[in-house]
């Protein structure tokens, strides 16, 4: 089994935090620790409505009526805010060019998914939250040099990490919120195949999905934030996003993303990593990615530097 802390599958609980243990949880016959996906589910047969206000409407399994969406989950980010009420926010297409503004974490909310469509995706709430919350308590503790902490793993499913950030990136193409070099893209009709990824009807094309830089290295502080923009040129549209935690940054290309030397936006890049260990010599936090869809695999460590 891959794994950094030697785990013992009959007795220790499973680190995805079921509270069952890992032999009965997520252990695949492998070996491997994969938990399995979230996928949408409806509580009925399809309704064959095209609602024209959601953006999901191409799929024909809409609701008549509209609710309110938070393109950024409300829940994260209450979390993350210093005060549980505002967060800063950057990246959108009514700010400047790395113009950073603080706003109420309520702000953010667009009329772009039918009731049906948005109760169905909201699973994925939950997952993002536990992700950014536990990178972010493990930066908090080390940024606070605290030395007796336990090595500790969380485990996640990647592909629900990737379809999280391909929702939110779905709400501010639509909501006209994401900065688009190809123009606004207000009510803009979303690639199909986007639309069958999230909802789970197929999974991702190959190169597509999640990349983290594999050139962290050592890191002396930690400078807390976050940050979701889209990442487009003017021949492709919008074709992928940036998410931000902590000065950690996480690509999620929807595209193949452009291999042109010097102006690749994922050069250093790793696709899909297997796990980020961090550590800072005394304990080792390991966040582990199961993947149904592999990448390049291997870890990638972050070393937080002892105070002075």
């Amino acid at each position: 089994m891959n794994d950094p802390m030697k785990l013992i599958v009959d007795k220790d609980r499973c680190p995805c935090e079921s509270g069952k243990v890992i032999k009965n949880c997520c252990l695949r016959t492998n070996g491997v620790l994969r938990p399995k996906p979230f996928i949408p589910k409806f509580p009925n047969a399809k309704t064959g409505i095209r609602n024209p206000k959601c953006y999901a409407s191409d799929l024909a399994n809409c609701s008549d009526d509209i609710s309110g969406e938070h393109c950024i989950s409300h829940s994260v980010l209450r979390a993350l805010s210093e005060d549980g009420v505002t967060i800063e926010v950057e990246g959108l297409s009514w700010l400047k060019d790395d113009e950073k503004k603080k706003l109420s974490t309520k702000t953010l909310v667009s009329n772009v998914l039918c009731k049906r469509h948005n109760e169905a995706l909201s699973g994925f709430d939950s997952v993002a939250k536990r992700f950014f919350l536990s990178i972010d308590k493990i930066d908090k503790d080390y940024a606070a040099d605290i030395t007796e902490g336990e090595d500790r793993v969380f485990l996640f499913n990647g592909h629900d990490i990737e379809r999280w950030m391909l929702k939110t990136l779905c709400c501010l193409v639509f909501s006209g919120n994401a900065s688009s070099k190809s123009g606004p893209t207000k009510g803009l009709a979303l690639n199909p195949e986007w639309l069958r990824i999230l909802f789970g009807k197929s999974g991702f094309t190959s190169k597509w999905g999640l990349y983290f830089s594999g050139n962290i290295g050592e890191v002396s502080t930690v400078n807390r934030g976050f940050g979701f923009s889209s990442i487009s040129n003017e021949s492709r549209g919008v074709y992928g996003s940036i998410t931000v935690l902590n000065g950690k940054r996480f690509i999620l290309a929807m595209d193949v993303p452009p291999t042109d030397k010097g102006s690749t936006i994922i050069a250093g890049y790793v696709y899909r990593p297997n796990e980020l260990v961090m550590t800072n010599g005394k304990s080792k936090k390991v966040v582990m990615f199961g993947w149904d869809l592999q990448g390049q695999g291997g870890s990638i460590t972050i070393d937080y530097e002892k105070k002075t």
